[in-house]
């Protein structure tokens, strides 16, 4: 049997890891944190949303001090974005997928998140994998409004 044709790519890359050790060194450790690190992250804030987060129409501001809260909501936009395009990688790669955007989501700030939020989060196998760790962690389910159940919903 011969080789299947190929145009080569597999070559290109193979040449390109082995040309450039440093960068494929540093690429596979932090994939491999980002994964890890998803895997124990992602469980643990899924666990420790309220209940009634998504019933929630006005979120209250965590910090009074203005320095303090944009200090805050910056930090959750670096730690969030990053976050969701790993979760994005995700999606074809080895992980929690959409947990992992979910999390992101609710992270960063953006126009329409709560509807992105409701949208995921109203994904029955998202639901139930959302059910099923926080009843492993002896946590309230997360009460999720039916559509159109509240007016600023989306």
């Amino acid at each position: 049997m011969s080789d299947p044709p190929h145009d080569g790519a597999l070559d290109r890359i193979y040449d390109y890891v082995h040309a450039h050790p440093a960068i494929t060194t540093a690429a596979f450790v932090a994939s491999t944190v980002m994964f890890v690190g998803g895997l124990l992250l992602v469980p643990w804030l899924i666990v420790r949303m309220p209940s009634d987060f998504f019933l929630r129409h006005d979120r209250p501001k965590p910090y009074r001090h203005p320095v303090v809260h944009a200090l805050a909501v910056a930090a959750r936009n670096l730690i969030g974005w990053p976050l969701l395009a790993l979760g994005i990688a995700m999606l074809v790669l080895p992980g929690q997928g959409l947990l992992t955007i979910l999390v992101a989501v609710a992270l960063v700030d953006f126009p329409g998140k709560r509807r992105v939020e409701l949208a995921l989060v109203r994904q029955k196998h998202l639901h139930r994998g959302i059910d099923w760790l926080r009843h492993r962690a002896g946590v309230p389910p997360l009460v999720i409004p039916e559509r159109g159940a509240l007016s600023r919903d989306g």
